[in-house]
């Protein structure tokens, strides 16, 4: 990783080929002999013809020895890991993956976590109703709003607070193999936005300010690898994620005129997303 960040950086890199690796030549045969030795495996080795391995007309090299020699002379490359190293790495993190919990995407799995996500909410909704009406945190009819009486502010509050109280508990609890910084990134610029969100109910946040803080935590989103990438234009997958992530969040907002309209668009997407990750075995993604 050190090499091809400093290779992408260096300016007489640009439109050249350059091998990375380590300077020790290994055949797979040895390279099996070293998984089982540090793994302690009994496994034999099994040997399959060439014919047989490959499809007919396949042709593949029989040595592989990365000639480093270019990417040291530019940026000092130097593998600062032997063959060893790598893959006693690469044990740790599977056996740390294997030990711990996991969710495995039975069905009482993702039971489990919406009756717990929603036991949460119900428990603290109706404090929250409590504390707008002490508070004076109502929205009062008037205007443009078509409601009779006083509505209570502060009813997103829980939701808000349950689903990421649940992130975070499950994120611990089943950490992904990776990912887990995007995704704590993800969720706090929705709670940032929630908080804007709230303000806005209370004190009314000008229109500017609130594109101002939704531009802001899309960018916080592409900077953290998880925006839209489908050109090989930074400047412009920024753009196209902000534009996805304003559009987006306004449209929820338009769409909040309706008792019912916005959670019920919300409910669809959810299980479409649920649908989408459970086939593609995402069962983080699913349980959020």
């Amino acid at each position: 990783v050190v090499g091809l960040v400093a290779l992408s950086e260096h300016p007489e890199a640009f439109g050249k080929v350059f091998n990375l690796g380590g300077g020790e030549e290994i055949s797979i045969r040895e390279l099996a002999e070293h998984v089982i030795r540090l793994t302690g495996s009994k496994s034999d080795l099994e040997f399959i013809p060439y014919d047989v391995a490959y499809e007919a007309g396949f042709e593949d090299m029989e040595r592989r020895v990365p000639n480093t020699d270019r990417a040291r002379h530019l940026v000092g490359f130097n593998p600062a890991a032997g063959i060893d190293d790598i893959i006693q790495s690469v044990i740790d993190d599977q056996q740390a993956y294997q030990d711990g919990p996991k969710v495995t995407g039975v069905w009482w799995e993702y039971l489990a976590i919406f009756s717990a996500t929603a036991t949460v909410c119900v428990v603290l909704t109706p404090w929250a109703m409590r504390l707008a009406f002490r508070r004076n945190l109502l929205d009062h009819p008037g205007g443009h709003k078509s409601h009779d009486t006083a509505v209570p502010y502060l009813g997103g509050v829980p939701i808000v607070a349950t689903f990421s109280l649940m992130v975070a508990f499950i994120s611990l609890l089943w950490p992904p193999n990776s990912g887990l910084g995007e995704l704590l990134v993800v969720l706090a610029a929705a709670v940032f936005l929630a908080l804007v969100g709230l303000v806005d109910d209370v004190r009314q946040v000008s229109p500017l300010w609130r594109i101002v803080a939704e531009v802001a935590a899309a960018i916080a989103i592409w900077s953290a690898g998880t925006g839209v990438i489908v050109t090989s234009s930074e400047p412009v997958n920024m753009g196209l994620t902000v534009l996805w992530f304003v559009g987006i969040t306004n449209a929820f907002n338009l769409l909040d005129n309706m008792d019912g309209l916005a959670a019920g668009i919300a409910v669809i997407a959810s299980l479409t997303v649920f649908a989408i990750a459970t086939t593609n075995g995402q069962f983080l993604v699913a349980g959020l």
